[in-house]
């Protein structure tokens, strides 16, 4: 009876350990997914390098200039009009679909609201100086809050709109004639589904790339998945000026874009193997480094893309992606 009794108290026991365990593990795993959630919200977009984020951060900056440009003798409310010509400036000087170029846009926005609502509160308060001074106050207080918000999504490269802006709504239709425009200069129908299947495997690979390099603890490797990124966008920009260029790196479009998936799918691979020490530490570099080669190549392969994107006639890369598939061989990349 004893022993009987004991063994229920152990039950007991572990039963109401394990209970006590698993109390611990759902917190827990819900704080681990919340800050997964937290990481991701206010990370840094990988696929905008950090040079589209300083310009564009610079484009809303620059909405600022109107108050030292209250001490040139003109009314202040046309000032802050005129000062839409510091974020036009920026918007000319990068490309104009670019990330960069659209918040250049998003400030010339801002800079209108600011300079119409001064100008309104002017013509309004004209004769009671201190509801003029109130309403300078608010509109100062208006600019620098979105100002604020905007500064802080354009350091993380996301994408940012100003409350009731047509922006967006410009560039969805520009989008919109440009496959128009694409479907025309094509002419088959053939050739228009393929062209644009082409951009979605360049907007495939890329929102791979965004989705799983911001985790990558090799600062190596992550660089040269980001700079790839960034290279697929500048192709993709290509291709939507001029569509006819498809035909003359269709070799590059059917190869590498699915070959670098496949790359970086394997470093996932690697990395969750290494986090379950089912290969070795030395071995785990070792692949690394043959990946991070890999990488290098397909980034030199689409810079010269790039750089012969203006040749009128197509141009073969069979000694290059020969290369590419005898280096994934001897790495043991499937």
């Amino acid at each position: 009876m004893t022993e009987n009794n004991q063994e229920q108290s152990h039950s007991k026991s572990g039963n109401q350990a394990s209970k006590r365990e698993e109390a611990f593990s759902h917190p827990k795993q819900e704080l681990k997914e919340l800050g997964s959630r937290f990481w991701k919200k206010f990370a840094p977009d990988p696929a905008i390098p950090s040079s589209e984020r300083s310009w564009a951060r610079r484009a809303h900056l620059t909405t600022l200039l109107s108050y030292p440009a209250a001490l040139l003798p003109f009314a202040f409310s046309f000032e802050a009009l005129a000062s839409i010509g510091f974020p036009f400036l920026v918007w000319l000087s990068r490309g104009k679909t670019s990330y960069s170029g659209r918040q250049a846009l998003e400030a010339m926005y801002l800079q209108a609201l600011v300079g119409f609502g001064f100008l309104g509160f002017s013509n309004a308060f004209s004769h009671d100086r201190v509801l003029l001074v109130f309403s300078y106050g608010f509109m100062v207080f208006f600019h620098l809050l979105f100002l604020g918000i905007a500064v802080a999504k354009t350091s993380l490269g996301k994408n940012h709109n100003y409350p009731f802006s047509f922006i967006p709504f410009l560039f969805r239709n520009s989008m919109q004639n440009r496959l128009y425009l694409a479907k025309a200069e094509l002419g088959k129908k053939e050739d228009f589904q393929e062209f644009k299947s082409m951009l979605d495997k360049i907007d495939q690979v890329r929102d791979l790339i965004n989705k799983t390099s911001h985790n990558w603890k090799d600062a190596s490797l992550k660089s040269e998945a980001d700079e790839f990124s960034f290279k697929l966008q500048k192709l993709k920009s290509k291709l939507e000026e001029k569509p006819s260029f498809y035909k003359q790196i269709k070799q590059y479009l059917n190869y590498f874009p699915d070959t670098t998936s496949q790359i970086l799918n394997q470093y996932n691979q690697l990395s969750s193997n290494s986090l379950s020490h089912s290969l070795g530490d030395e071995e785990n570099q070792t692949r690394r480094t043959q990946i991070l080669e890999l990488l290098k190549k397909i980034n030199l392969t689409t810079n010269e893309v790039l750089v012969k994107y203006d040749s009128v006639q197509s141009f073969a890369l069979d000694v290059e992606i020969e290369a590419m598939k005898k280096n994934i061989q001897l790495g043991g990349f499937s």
